[in-house]
């Protein structure tokens, strides 16, 4: 039917040179074939039939949540398209446990959040909170697959762990499974990008990152994030908290994206810091204001970048390690690597305070 209403512009032309008149000879006649001929491939050409991907995607799970499993795992969807009426659309595990969605229609751009634990359902765009109701976890810590249906087939699935994938029909699975470690998620890479393969995923972020504060956001990681050891969930100077503000530096590194910058405000941030994903910028407030005390990791390094990235460490004080033999305070190692160390302390580190390991380029102004 689609080939037969596409051809109906050219008609005229495809009679007009099928009826040549007899004089002509029938060298002409197979010439004016071949146009009819191009004529329609060019059709098939310009014209391609593509499927529809998924209105709505798997998204982000949080399956290894800290502290209780039923109150902290959580499945997040994405709506890339208006569904029409969700009601009767199931989410299901490896096992079978299924839930089935009550009436619910929402529209592209919109998140739907499957909580596995008890609540009372908020049916309120642009991000919806349904609630399983079970008193225990439902997905597998160690692997476990995602099955999301219209109530009769299978529009999007997820296998993550150490799950075989066992999805027939229609629906595909390839890849690597995702993984994370408890307190962390796995998520979609770009937002609603969903091409069927464990290649799309990431782990996310730790609870703080994708946490319950954060949920129905966008996937995307921050180019620009800020740290201040005095942010909490109410207090985030004016920024997300979970997404572009944080208290603990570390979260910041796990949430900015790739060439990003984490902003660090003056205060003392008890921790050890480590890189090696991504090319980064730690800025601190002030070289005597922003302390990253690390002296009670007993061996190790306070700061760690491993890796072919471009690094920059610029106005902050760091203490320790303490070890004598296995301390060193910034490391930074990768044969193509570039690092920048500006305006920067560093005290206590027992073994060393800067071991720079490689590199392509590096620049150190006003270090101690």
């Amino acid at each position: 039917m689609l080939l037969a209403a596409n051809l109906q512009p050219i008609f005229p032309y495809v009679c007009f040179l099928l009826h040549i008149e007899e004089q002509e000879d029938f060298m002409k006649r197979v010439r004016a074939l071949g146009v009819f001929f191009v004529l329609v491939g060019f059709l098939f050409v310009t014209v391609p039939i593509f499927a529809a991907g998924p209105p709505v995607v798997i998204n982000e799970v949080m399956y290894n949540p800290t502290g209780s499993e039923a109150a902290g795992e959580w499945v997040e969807l994405y709506v890339d398209a208006s569904p029409g009426d969700m009601s009767g659309w199931t989410v299901q595990d490896a096992s079978g446990a299924t839930f089935t969605f009550p009436a619910l229609a929402p529209v592209a751009g919109e998140y739907i959040i499957l909580h596995t634990g008890s609540g009372t359902d908020d049916l309120t765009p642009p991000v919806y909170e349904l609630y399983w109701g079970r008193g225990t976890g439902v997905w597998n810590n160690t692997g476990d697959e995602i099955l999301l249906t219209d109530g009769t087939t299978g529009v999007d699935y997820i296998a993550f762990g150490s799950a075989t994938p066992t999805i027939t029909g229609s629906l595909i699975w390839s890849g690597t499974n995702p993984t994370a470690a408890e307190g962390y998620t796995i998520s979609l890479k770009n937002n609603g990008v969903d091409t069927n393969t464990g290649d799309d995923w990431e782990q996310a972020g730790t609870t703080v990152t994708r946490g319950p504060s954060s949920m129905g956001m966008d996937n995307t990681a921050p180019a620009e994030v800020w740290v201040d050891d005095d942010f909490s969930a109410g207090n985030s100077g004016g920024h997300t908290w979970g997404v572009d503000a944080f208290s603990v530096i570390q979260d910041g590194l796990i949430a900015v994206a790739d060439n990003g910058t984490v902003n660090i405000a003056n205060g003392i941030y008890t921790e050890t810091l480590s890189v090696s994903t991504k090319s980064v910028a730690l800025l601190g407030e002030s070289e005597a204001g922003v302390t990253v005390d690390t002296s009670l990791a007993s061996t190790g390094y306070g700061i760690s970048v491993s890796g072919d990235l471009t690094t920059t460490i610029r106005s902050l004080t760091l203490v320790g390690p303490l070890s004598a033999t296995n301390g060193y305070g910034i490391k930074i190692a990768g044969d193509n690597a570039r690092a920048t160390i500006e305006n920067v302390t560093v005290t206590d580190s027992g073994r060393s305070g800067i071991d720079l390991n490689g590199l392509a380029a590096v620049t150190i102004t006003d270090v101690t």
